[in-house]
């Protein structure tokens, strides 16, 4: 299998769920990982928790990523796909796990064309026992 390179935007509760379960599985190495939160705080936490880089800039994780989970709040998406999509590589996948958001929203806030999967983690996963749903285009 390929080596990608997976970038997550926003680092909460289920993009932490989804680092951790990568690292478990050996699915990803620590270095393949680069996250990017709203404060140093939560930064320094998931670097100590992960030991995965971390910043506050959500451009470098977008130019680094081979497939860039976007997990942030629904009200945020279109402003982070706007501050991102001139940094995202034309072969990247963008994955959303944010309910509400559809493949159309996200096709229309980038500006250029992209790979978009539609991913429905449910709560069981942050320990480690859900189910996800995919939609891709």
């Amino acid at each position: 299998m390929e080596k990608r390179k997976v970038g997550f935007i926003g680092c909460g509760k289920m993009a932490q769920a989804m680092v951790n379960g990568m690292l478990q599985s050996s699915f990803m190495q620590r270095e393949d990982i680069f996250a990017s939160t709203k404060s140093m705080e939560s930064a320094q936490m998931i670097m100590e928790t992960f030991q995965i880089e971390t910043t506050l800039d959500n451009k470098q994780v977008a130019g680094f990523a081979d497939v860039l989970i976007i997990a942030v709040k629904p009200h945020l998406y279109g402003e982070v796909i706007q501050e991102v999509s001139s940094y995202v590589k034309k072969e990247t996948i963008l994955v959303t796990i944010a309910a509400g958001i559809d493949l159309a929203y996200i096709e229309s806030k980038m500006s250029k064309e992209i790979k978009v999967i539609r991913s429905m983690p449910n709560t069981p996963s942050l320990v480690g026992e859900g189910m996800t749903v995919f939609l891709c285009k």
